[in-house]
């Protein structure tokens, strides 16, 4: 029997951003030896979030001081996903994948982690800015002192939190996903997928995240199939409805370009 490991072709696209993102669909389809659909379906609903969320604020001028409030809110849950996400993957999923592949090590903590870390220095000061915000209950709407200043500076810090986010998701895929359908069984990958589901569903962040990826099964067709297939019916149809009306709709609404 051959031990030739199988060349892994991952393409390279461009998102609506002008990101380069890796073409993940053809690891959703049966066919595929990559089981571990909870690490492309968080990857997805994270781009997903930070794209609408860019597009939404480059045209928004809000009317009222809840408005604001409604923009504050969504930008501190993206970073919270992300916080929690990036947690996750260092603390369960590379210790796991490491000690099944010793060879991810290297590139995951040299050129993955030092991305998680400047996310969460750059995090930082967008906190400090929503908080600034947050207190200078002054500023009511786009005619208020200090908006223009604050947004301005909100909108240059997410870019630089998207820019990161898009990096290391690509540059991760790349190290993990070829490594992984070339040396890590069915079975472990399995393994892997029901630790990190059950550890999710105890996250804070659960439900904003299962409403973000739902939001990309609507143009996802790949993906949409994918959680057909891995969540029954009655589940998706009744009670993940009555969870995302208060999780995850008002985001959805927020940035509705109207």
């Amino acid at each position: 029997m051959s031990n030739t490991k199988t060349p892994i072709e991952i393409i390279t696209i461009k998102s609506e951003d002008g990101y380069d993102e890796n073409e993940l669909s053809i690891f959703l389809k049966n066919e595929s030896d990559f089981h571990m659909n909870g690490f492309i379906w968080g990857h997805l609903a994270a781009r997903h979030v930070y794209s609408k969320l860019n597009m939404k604020l480059k045209s928004f001028e809000p009317k009222s001081r809840p408005e604001i409030n409604e923009m504050i809110k969504a930008i501190q849950s993206i970073t919270e996903f992300i916080e929690v996400h990036y947690h996750h993957e260092e603390e369960i999923a590379w210790k796991f994948l490491i000690e099944q592949q010793p060879s991810l090590s290297e590139p995951l903590l040299t050129t993955v982690k030092p991305q998680h870390t400047q996310w969460i220095e750059i995090n930082n000061e967008m906190k400090q800015l929503l908080q600034s915000l947050t207190d200078n209950q002054e500023i009511k709407d786009k005619s208020s002192n200090g908006w223009k200043e604050s947004i301005t500076k909100i909108k240059d810090v997410l870019q630089k939190l998207t820019s990161i986010v898009y990096k290391s998701f690509y540059d991760e895929e790349r190290i993990i996903i070829p490594v992984v359908i070339n040396s890590i069984p069915k079975s472990k990958q399995n393994k892997l997928g029901e630790k990190m589901n059950e550890t999710m569903k105890n996250a804070p962040t659960s439900k904003f995240v299962l409403g973000a990826i739902l939001d990309v099964c609507k143009t996802n067709k790949d993906l949409d199939e994918n959680v057909k297939k891995a969540i029954p019916w009655a589940v998706r149809k009744v009670i993940f409805p009555l969870a995302l009306e208060k999780n995850y709709n008002w985001f959805s609404e927020f940035v509705e370009i109207k």
